[in-house]
């Protein structure tokens, strides 16, 4: 199973425990970096490759402007029309209505959405950017578009952190409904 994984490597805020290589987003750089992308997409598509999957990761590639978005995926359009499962990672405070809307149409099957806690107390300790009500209303937008298959990745363990705290988040999780909890 040949899959395909591209990385977008900005986010608005680098968070300190993340080892993932990113940068903070400008829109100049995120031009000039998804021009040189769509070369690369271009020269595996002439060269014939296929992939049963396709995962746009980071940094947040939700982060990246309506406009900018629309270009990567209409870049790999040609690999989400032929792959089973499509994936995008994405924060809760860089996600809206026509975002998911446009995520959908172009084929991405599986929304990854970096909650780590629907605690604020824990968040803010975390440097997360988005509150427990931006994570719950990402996940909500996400199923009314139409998702349903998605993921969430919550952290435990987090400095200050109770039992009780950590039980509420995986209580909150569940009752969202989701297919998949990474911890």
């Amino acid at each position: 199973m040949a899959g395909l994984y591209i990385h977008i490597p900005f986010c608005k805020k680098k968070c300190f425990y993340c080892d993932f290589y990113s940068c903070r987003y400008e829109t100049t750089r995120a031009k000039e970096y998804l021009e040189i992308l769509q070369k690369q997409l271009k020269d595996l598509k002439n060269k014939g490759y296929k992939f049963n999957t396709v995962y746009i990761g980071g940094g947040t590639p939700s982060v990246l402007e309506y406009d900018l978005i629309s270009n990567l995926l209409s870049c790999c359009e040609y690999f989400l029309a032929q792959s089973k499962e499509n994936t995008l990672e994405a924060n809760p405070e860089s996600l809206n209505k026509k975002k998911v809307r446009l995520l959908k149409k172009y084929g991405i099957n599986r929304l990854s959405i970096g909650i780590q806690s629907f605690s604020d107390k824990n968040l803010q300790t975390l440097g997360r950017i988005h509150t427990s009500r931006q994570a719950v209303e990402s996940i909500r937008i996400s199923q009314e578009t139409g998702f349903q298959n998605i993921n969430i990745d919550l952290i435990f363990g987090i400095p200050g952190q109770t039992l009780l705290s950590w039980k509420k988040d995986l209580e909150i999780a569940v009752r969202q409904n989701i297919n998949h909890i990474s911890c």
